[in-house]
């Protein structure tokens, strides 16, 4: 009886500690570094992403309301969206597109807009003209100077930033 306990009891063991070695070597890999470029957006020039075309057409500011310190403002960027997959890519144009400052992140995207003022359908092959709105407190926007647009896309642990300087 004791020979049989041996013998499911030593493979099991053996099995259990090479188990627990693989996992302690998984858990102390070394960190793998995340690659970021930078490429410029230029007013009524197209930059091509990996999903889809994209050019700066026109930027306005509209006031939403005066509150003192805290109004509150829509920025809107005109643009002509291509769209290079066969699916929508509106949510994720929405996720990749923010403001920012030398501070901060300013505002994400609020929407993105067609020429009549719908939630645009980018189809697939097509340049279609939208408006990107970002809603923002209207101090971080006083300078325009100082506040740029980014889309940033990330493929495996390759990221490319995408900035368009107002």
């Amino acid at each position: 009886m004791s020979k049989i306990k041996l013998l499911v009891a030593v493979p099991a063991v053996l099995v259990l500690g090479v188990l627990l070695v693989l996992g302690y070597l998984h858990a102390n890999q070394p960190f793998r570094d995340f690659a970021v470029s930078e490429k410029k957006i230029v007013k009524d020039k197209w930059v091509e992403t990996a999903d889809y075309k994209l050019k700066v057409l026109d930027v306005k500011e509209e006031k939403q309301k005066e509150a003192g310190e805290l109004a509150w403002s829509n920025l809107i960027v005109s643009v002509l969206i291509e769209n290079k997959k066969h699916q929508n890519i509106r949510s994720q144009l929405l996720g990749e597109t923010f403001l920012s400052s030398e501070k901060a992140s300013s505002g994400q995207a609020l929407d993105i807009l067609d020429e009549d003022g719908h939630s645009a359908v980018l189809k697939f092959g097509k340049a279609i003209p939208c408006q990107i709105v970002f809603e923002t407190p209207s101090r971080d926007i006083a300078d325009l100077t100082k506040v740029w647009m980014t889309v940033m896309q990330e493929k495996g642990h390759q990221y490319t930033k995408y900035v368009y300087h107002f």
